[in-house]
């Protein structure tokens, strides 16, 4: 049976996940709160379960393309539930679709909180809160490929059902080195992050925590403020590397592979990402300075907001309602755009957007010149006809999802533009949002249906709808 087949990698998950509890147990144990014992309980559990879920059903048949995406679907799903235990057992959050929303919220890297009171809580629930966005960012399944060598081929299927974008390239001969690249480079960048906030003077404690939230696109701070009070430099010092982890992260391995720059500029995804943040900034910066702000002031404000926009990082700097519509309505449009395929950003992604204007071109040509032969192409490479369909669908089923979840919100007595901005923020695990629901209002007082309901649109858009929809279909559950 399919469930039969994925039970030792499922136990394989818990097992890591269970094992990454001894850092917030560390931190509890050296500050003597209360969340030492849960948390060395709870990791130990799931150490053992996991251990015994692998060890019992190892023998079993190799998963097929089909197992592994109810395998990554569920994978996330148990990292949400398991997750959840700490904010429940210390009482951070009053019952559990609170705790589960808070921990899928977590490691889809949306950024989102039903957490009324950061500050109150103890330094090990940060970390651990800063840690399941961090091990979400690139990927459970990644670092699951990455640590285990029984996978196979397995592991390939896996690793295509997690990864985002359209465009889904290994960067080694193996899938298992090629998560090994990955990890290391995401890694190294969090490190270097860590070191460059700390000697911009943030503790070190926050630097972790931030360096965590901007690495993987997440966006959790450790203030109720989120980044607002922090100074200027460290504010675009966050912005920065949000920006640069936009960015496909196996160009860096390429890159330090052959000692040049030009595996990035010859990306022509990362030309436009960078172009529109640019367009994004420039403009809203002319916005906000004609209104009397000073053009540093409005400059820096617009590029930390924008850039954790894009991004889907959702740190926010400042309030944004306060801004021009123009300046607003980039908050809100960027998202859907998203960061770059192959990075830890949410979103639609540039490439997609990217394939569809070149195909609109190519449609607008042959409308002009019937018998033209068109081959758009994207870096280097023809964009068939093959190629443009599964987007297109995708785009269309990402539409009809926020429009139908939108309206679901507004049935619901939410006012259009909370409904929307809600639904967009979860869909594109970015956070951010408008009306009653805008900047620093948590989600704590959301009906309880929605505790569940905009996790899913969480998963939607951090595994890219297939993955999860697939699931709901009746084909997929024929035992073949």
């Amino acid at each position: 049976m399919i469930i039969r087949r994925i039970l030792p990698y499922l136990g394989a998950v818990l097992a890591i996940l269970g094992l990454s509890m001894f850092f917030p147990m560390l931190v509890g144990y050296f500050d003597g709160d209360r969340h030492t014992l849960v948390f060395a309980l709870t990791g130990a559990a799931g150490f053992i379960t996991g251990a015994g879920l692998y060890s019992g059903f190892r023998e079993a048949e190799d998963i097929t393309s089909r197992d592994a995406y109810l395998l990554v679907t569920l994978t996330w799903l148990i990292a949400g539930v398991f997750g959840a235990l700490p904010y429940l057992w210390f009482g951070v959050v009053s019952d559990f679709p609170k705790a589960f929303f808070e921990s899928i919220a977590g490691f889809t890297t949306t950024g989102v909180s039903a957490i009324s009171d950061l500050e109150s809580v103890g330094r090990s629930i940060l970390l651990w809160r800063s840690m399941t966005f961090w091990l979400g960012g690139l990927g459970i399944i990644v670092l699951f490929v990455s640590i285990l060598s029984i996978l196979g081929n397995n592991g390939l299927q896996m690793f295509r059902a997690e990864t985002t974008g359209p465009f889904k390239e290994k960067v080694a001969p193996r899938i298992r080195e090629t998560a090994k690249i990955l990890w290391l480079t995401y890694i190294i960048l969090t490190v270097i992050m860590i070191l460059t906030l700390f000697a911009a003077g943030m503790s070190f404690f926050d630097a972790v925590c931030h360096a965590f939230g901007a690495i993987s696109t997440g966006g959790f701070s450790t203030r109720n403020d989120n980044i607002s009070s922090f100074s200027p430099l460290i504010r675009v010092i966050l912005a920065f590397f949000a920006m640069i982890s936009g960015l496909r992260i196996d160009l860096y391995y390429t890159a330090l592979k052959e000692r040049s720059l030009k595996p990035f500029w010859k990306n022509e995804e990362l030309r436009v990402y960078f172009g529109i943040i640019l367009a994004a900034v420039l403009l809203t910066t002319a916005v906000l300075s004609a209104e009397g702000r000073r053009v540093s002031s409005a400059l820096m404000e617009s590029y930390v907001q924008l850039t954790s926009a894009i991004t889907s990082t959702g740190f926010i700097s400042t309030d944004y309602t306060e801004w021009p519509p123009a300046g607003q309505l980039f908050v809100m449009i960027l998202p859907f755009i998203g960061a770059c395929s192959g990075s830890t950003g949410g979103g639609l992604k540039v490439g997609r957007f990217l394939i569809l204007m070149k195909g609109v071109g190519s449609t607008l040509t042959r409308v002009l010149h019937p018998k033209a032969v068109v081959n758009p192409r994207i870096n280097g490479k023809v964009v068939t006809v093959e190629a443009l369909a599964p987007i297109q669908s995708f785009f269309f089923i990402y539409v009809m999802i926020t429009v139908a979840s939108t309206m679901l919100f507004c049935l619901a007595g939410y006012d259009l533009l909370t409904a929307f901005s809600v639904v967009g923020a979860c869909i594109n695990n970015v956070g951010t949002a408008f009306g009653k629901l805008g900047p620093l209002i948590n989600y704590s007082d959301m009906p309880a249906w929605s505790m569940f309901f905009l996790p899913l649109l969480m998963l939607f858009g951090r595994l890219e709808l297939y993955t999860v929809l697939v699931l709901f279909s009746r084909g997929f559950w024929r035992e073949r």
